[in-house]
């Protein structure tokens, strides 16, 4: 597993709350979300979310990125979960 320092510095880079699209205020939320990268499905843990109470999800720009590039970590790596995590990446790009 890739590991992470947690939500405390993850909370540095995203706001607690954003509007959604429908109107409601949506919350940061860490989930687990499973992507296809190949020919494989890699769950990432800790994923920070936007979750209003209608249950829409929004993903930040940034987070799309740092996925793309944590999948791409954990497939070379024969990974099947890993915990997102912004610091790990900044000396790969």
């Amino acid at each position: 597993m890739i590991r992470t320092e947690g939500a405390t510095i993850m909370n540095k880079f995203y706001p607690t709350e954003t509007q959604c699209f429908c109107g409601e205020k949506s919350h940061l939320r860490y989930k687990t979300v499973a992507n296809r990268y190949d020919d494989r499905i890699i769950n990432v843990t800790n994923v920070p979310i936007y979750e209003c109470s209608s249950l829409h999800d929004k993903t930040a720009r940034i987070t799309r990125v740092n996925l793309k590039a944590i999948l791409k970590v954990a497939y070379d790596s024969g990974k099947e979960t890993v915990e997102y995590c912004f610091e790990e990446l900044e000396g790969s790009f």
